[in-house]
């Protein structure tokens, strides 16, 4: 889904319309690709891509995209023309563009861009902000509850966590029964406190049997979706049933090939790639960390020190005996 979602998918369409060629299907999946793109962006301006000024269009690329000459000039090429067609077809206000890019110009913008800021790897520690806003994004319930799922400390082994949460896990006074595979067999591991949006994905993913997606196939715009099957907030294709005590090891290792593809399928803001769960679940610990030293008033690598952070390792199932192999792990974010 797209920020002016059926705006977007009208322009695709009239783009389809006559005689297909190579350059016009070339356009099609280039604007589908700059949409996936400039979303977090107009959303962030609260304004359709139609709107943008030059500068707007350049900063939207260069965020996240734009690491070459030619990516900056294609892309402010075909973004160009998705305006014009926006005031003909939209605002009908057959507003002139009155700006263009040429290749010279994407060359020394690429090159300044290169000396003023260091394009590396996101960094790992997302914000409570962030993830709640990553999570609100998402068309499938499945990737809220993934996200906000391993933020708030269900993970496990081969995500044997996230694989068995279904509806019963949640308790009478909105806490999240987890459970972890120990010894070839499904145990109850920790009961935890959750925020009410983890415990609202819970409930709509558990309750949800179809998988959407919209992707361009063959030159034609295609929304379709897929059914899935269980009690889980994981679903799969498989329509067998499986209890709790019927789970085996070959049931969890596919339940976390399940989730690896969810995980690859999830829309994804600001970012050159997918934060993975581990990172989520390791920004989750981080952020329980610091936010509990700020209470207390010290710095977060003394919190170690404090009977605090025994709920903290407790809520992310950390045992005490893991606590310096955490603090080891964690004293360049704390």
């Amino acid at each position: 889904m797209f920020f002016n979602n059926d705006i977007k998918m009208q322009y695709l369409e009239s783009l389809l319309q006559g005689t297909i060629d190579e350059t016009n299907n070339s356009l099609v999946t280039t604007s589908q690709a700059i949409f996936n793109l400039t979303q977090p962006t107009e959303y962030s301006l609260n304004k359709d891509l139609g709107d943008f000024s030059k500068q707007e269009v350049i900063n939207a690329i260069m965020y996240k995209k734009a690491k070459k000459a030619r990516t900056l000039y294609t892309y402010c090429k075909a973004i160009r023309h998705y305006i014009v067609w926006y005031h003909e077809n939209i605002t009908r206000s057959h507003q002139k563009v009155d700006w263009d890019i040429s290749t010279t110009e994407a060359q020394e913008i690429v090159a300044q861009y290169s000396q003023n800021v260091s394009r590396r790897n996101p960094p790992k520690i997302l914000t409570k902000d962030f993830i709640d806003y990553w999570a609100e994004m998402q068309i499938n319930p499945v990737h809220r509850f993934l996200i906000l799922g391993a933020y708030n400390g269900v993970l496990g082994k081969q995500y044997c966590e996230l694989s068995t949460i279904e509806e019963s896990n949640l308790t009478e006074d909105g806490r999240l029964q987890v459970y972890k595979w120990s010894d070839n067999r499904l145990i109850e591991d920790r009961i935890i406190a959750i925020p009410n949006s983890l415990y609202c994905s819970i409930k709509d993913s558990c309750e949800t049997y179809e998988i959407k997606s919209q992707e361009i196939v063959e030159g034609k715009i295609k929304s379709s979706s897929f059914a899935v099957y269980g009690d889980y907030a994981v679903k799969g294709t498989n329509k067998i049933s499986v209890s709790k005590n019927e789970i085996t090891r070959n049931w969890i290792m596919e339940r976390q090939r399940i989730i690896r593809y969810r995980m690859d399928k999830v829309i994804v803001p600001d970012l050159v790639t997918t934060p993975s769960l581990n990172d989520i679940y390791l920004s989750g610990l981080v952020n329980s960390i610091v936010t509990q030293a700020q209470l207390l008033g010290i710095r977060p690598i003394d919190i170690f020190s404090t009977p605090e952070i025994s709920p903290i390792l407790l809520r992310y199932g950390k045992q005490n005996q893991e606590l310096k192999q955490v603090k080891f792990g964690l004293k360049e974010y704390l």
